[in-house]
């Protein structure tokens, strides 16, 4: 279950399975242009999806408006395809 307490958990998890994958962000690289790369080379939108969410609750702490069902959703596709 994705929530508040286990959402930064989670992301971290996603970049590790990634990086494993080859897909590495670079120490200079900004997570929103890390974010595309991942986008690119999925053909897909999700990662941008959970880095925005991820950057708001991190800087922004806005987490009550987070809609935790739709990012494990995308999270769910994102460490599918990074393990396929």
């Amino acid at each position: 279950v994705m929530d508040e307490s286990s959402f930064e958990t989670m992301f971290t998890q996603l970049l590790r399975v990634l990086e494993l994958r080859g897909i590495k962000r670079q120490k200079d690289q900004t997570l929103h242009s890390f974010a595309k790369v991942v986008d690119d080379t999925f053909g897909t939108e999700e990662m941008s999806k959970i880095t925005y969410v991820y950057e708001q609750y991190i800087y922004g702490n806005e987490s009550q408006h987070i809609d935790f069902g739709k990012l494990k959703e995308s999270w769910e596709y994102l460490i599918n395809r990074s393990s396929s």
